[in-house]
């Protein structure tokens, strides 16, 4: 009903995430980066869908600019080892 709703947009991305429909998530995810560029967990999430059609590589950018906004966030930093990690990057999914 809010189309320009960072929280209602963060929400439903994570809906059609967990229900698998990723290009429906791509969409919103894609339009949340839009609507709030700032949100660190906007770019990381719309960087998971990656993980999902096995694009792990393209998953890395977005994350890195979520680390750029967010360096604390534990969720973000779990979400930039996690994708390391599926990239065959272990040593430095630990740091």
């Amino acid at each position: 009903m809010e189309p320009g709703n960072a929280d209602a947009l963060n929400w439903l991305g994570v809906c059609y995430l967990h229900a698998g429909q990723l290009e429906a998530a791509t969409a919103v995810l894609t339009e949340l980066v839009k609507v709030d560029p700032l949100f660190a967990m906007g770019w990381g999430l719309s960087s998971t869908v990656h993980w999902f059609d096995g694009r792990f590589c393209d998953a890395l950018p977005g994350l890195t600019r979520a680390i750029e906004l967010d360096p604390d966030s534990v969720l973000v930093r779990w979400m930039w080892g996690y994708t390391l990690a599926l990239n065959g990057r272990i040593d430095e999914a630990g740091e």
